[in-house]
Order: C-alpha cells, then sequence, then structure tokens
C-alpha cells in the first residue's frame, strides 16, 4: 500500500509530494515530486526507483538528498 506526503515551500508557491512505497517485504522507497501549488504542474519527478532521504527548504529553495533503489 502507498501512501503520500509532502511539504511547501516558505512562501507556498511549491510543494514537494512524496509517495511511500513498499518495494519488498518491509522496505520503503519515498518517490518525490515538486509541485506548482498553483496550478500543480509537475516541475521535477525523477524515476520511481529514486527514494528521497531527506530534504530541506531553505526559503523558495529545496535540496532533496536522492538513493537510488536498488543498490544507493
Amino acid at each position: 500500500m502507498a501512501y503520500e506526503n509532502g511539504s511547501s515551500s516558505a512562501d507556498g508557491r511549491f510543494e514537494l509530494l512524496v509517495e511511500e512505497w513498499e518495494a519488498r517485504n518491509t522496505h520503503w522507497v519515498s518517490s518525490p515530486r515538486l509541485c506548482s501549488a498553483t496550478n500543480a504542474k509537475v516541475l521535477f519527478q525523477p524515476e520511481r526507483a529514486w527514494s528521497a532521504d531527506g530534504a530541506a527548504w531553505m526559503g523558495a529553495q529545496l535540496r532533496v538528498v536522492l538513493s537510488k533503489y536498488p543498490g544507493g
């Protein structure tokens, strides 16, 4: 079962949505997607095999740490 959570930039213009899905028994991958909050246009979405290990907003800038599943 997959579920989605997210966060927004300080000015509310951008949203980072993360879909959590179980790749293997008890191994979860966090697939990120950066969208415009005004029109829901997808601005960045790597292949599903990439997992967001961490993310931090700095104003309107976003830093995302990614790893590839499987393999790192």
